[in-house]
């Protein structure tokens, strides 16, 4: 699980991300809040215990496939990587079953599990 502030030109959210859904893939249930004073949410945050870890830089270029939204991310000190969101109607089963196809598609049969932080913490050890 984890808490993610995230600021970007058009404002700052909130994100908590759930555990992961399964041993194939990293899908999580997101839950995002806008946030007005992002200095003043960290801030809060850190009063209660929590601790920044790392910040994630990188630079994402969204492309639309069908119901899919294909995010090919540039992440500082990582690489590139591609993403397959999906969201809405079908049943979770479904949509992980479509975002595998997917990237079986593009020549991308394994899914990395772990997220951008884990990668990261992992490449300094």
């Amino acid at each position: 699980e984890a808490l993610r502030i995230r600021v970007k030109e058009e404002g700052a959210r909130l994100t908590y991300k759930g555990p992961k859904l399964d041993s194939e893939t990293k899908s999580r249930i997101e839950l995002t809040v806008r946030v007005d004073d992002p200095k003043a949410l960290e801030s809060i945050l850190e009063s209660i215990g929590f601790s920044r870890t790392a910040a994630v830089k990188k630079r994402r270029t969204k492309y639309a496939l069908g119901e899919a939204v294909l995010a090919v991310d540039e992440v500082e000190g990582l690489g590139t990587f591609i993403e397959v969101e999906l969201s809405g109607g079908e049943d979770w089963e479904d949509q992980k079953r479509t975002a595998l196809e997917i990237l079986a598609r593009l020549g991308r049969p394994k899914s990395i599990r772990k997220s951008y932080l884990e990668l990261l913490n992992e490449s300094e050890r």
